[in-house]
Parts: structure tokens; C-alpha cells; sequence
């Protein structure tokens, strides 16, 4: 049985970090303030003060930690489950993409950072590092496959991925898991 002294708490810093990142998931970036963080974390704005003393600096430091959650996240994924196929790829990047709009905060909080981005040269280059960790896995995924063009193929893969994100954030639309695992796996077999 668990103790109440084995159990793990969240340091601090972490918990208000994983607090900004819910409310840019409700609000947006721009929207997120000192004062509305302290208010979701039941603390005074003061205290949010000694961690953060700037807000851009808190929105930079909650990506931050939220691409380290992800690349661990990828790197334990691969690690359990190689891409053994072409099937395994398209399994893997279909369950990597969001499909219901009710199901849609990862991408909200990925669209806000990238969007931050383009904005930001701070975060900017952090960002860049981070969105090549996906297509570097299935390029090398896809290489292990013989697939030719295995660069070019993780590319247009991701990219339908994308595609089908967009259309889950602006039109709401529920794009079903078999059919864009089917889709991906054709592309993959005829390269188009």
C-alpha cells in the first residue's frame, strides 16, 4: 500500500507551468496572464511572481516543459512499440492525430505554440528542434522500410495529419481513426 509520504507531489514550479498550459489551451497565449494563472492556482499573484517574473517568460517556460513532456513522451512510445511497418506507422501517426474536436486540447496548445513561434525568436528556434522530432522518426522508420523518399514521405504523411487536425479545430469535423490509417498506408504503398 501507498503512504501519503510515498506518493509523488509536483514541485511548484511544475504545477503552476502545467496550469498556464491549461488555461492557453481555454484562452490562448495572448489571453494568459500572471493574474488569471494565480486565480486558476488558487495563489496569490505575488507568489506566481517569484517563479515567473515576466509573463512572456511563464508562457516560454510552460511550452518548454510542454515539448520536453512530448519528446519523452514520442521517445517512450517508440521505445514500447518500433514502427515495425508501413501499418504500424500509419497506426501510429493516425493515434498521434487528433480526430475528434472534443478530444482537440493537444492540438489547441500545439497550434498556440507554433503560433508563438513565428512571434517569438526566443522560443522560436526551441520550437524548430522540437517539430523535427516527429518526422525524424518515421523518416528513420520509413528508411528501415526500403520506402524511397522516405524524407519526402514523412513530410507528406505528417503534413495529411495536419490537414486533418485543421479541419478537426475549424470545422469541427470527426475524421474516423480506420479511415486516415487506411489513407496513410495507401500513400505509402503507391507514393501518392
Amino acid at each position: 500500500m501507498i503512504s501519503a509520504s510515498d506518493t509523488f507531489v509536483m514541485p511548484a514550479r511544475e504545477r503552476l507551468l502545467r496550469t498556464v498550459l491549461s488555461l492557453i489551451v481555454r484562452h490562448g497565449a495572448e489571453r494568459v496572464t500572471h493574474r488569471l494563472v494565480a486565480e486558476a492556482a488558487e495563489l496569490s499573484p505575488g507568489t506566481l511572481t517569484y517563479h515567473f517574473a515576466d509573463r512572456d517568460g511563464m508562457i516560454r517556460e510552460a511550452f518548454r516543459l510542454y515539448m520536453h513532456d512530448y519528446q519523452c513522451g514520442l521517445d517512450d512510445a517508440l521505445a514500447a512499440r518500433p514502427l515495425s511497418s508501413p501499418g504500424e506507422i500509419a497506426r501510429f501517426l493516425t493515434t498521434l492525430t487528433t480526430l475528434d474536436p472534443s478530444d482537440a486540447e493537444l492540438a489547441v496548445l500545439e497550434y498556440e505554440l507554433v503560433s508563438l513561434a513565428q512571434r517569438d525568436t526566443e522560443i522560436g528556434d526551441s520550437v524548430r528542434l522540437w517539430a523535427a522530432c516527429l518526422p525524424d522518426a518515421v523518416t528513420a522508420a520509413l528508411q528501415a522500410h526500403g520506402q524511397a523518399n522516405a524524407e519526402e514521405m514523412a513530410r507528406v504523411l505528417i503534413a495529411i495529419c495536419r490537414g486533418v487536425e485543421a479541419e478537426v479545430l475549424s470545422r469541427k469535423a470527426r475524421i474516423f481513426p480506420d479511415e486516415l490509417e487506411r489513407r496513410l498506408l495507401r500513400i505509402m504503398q503507391t507514393g501518392c
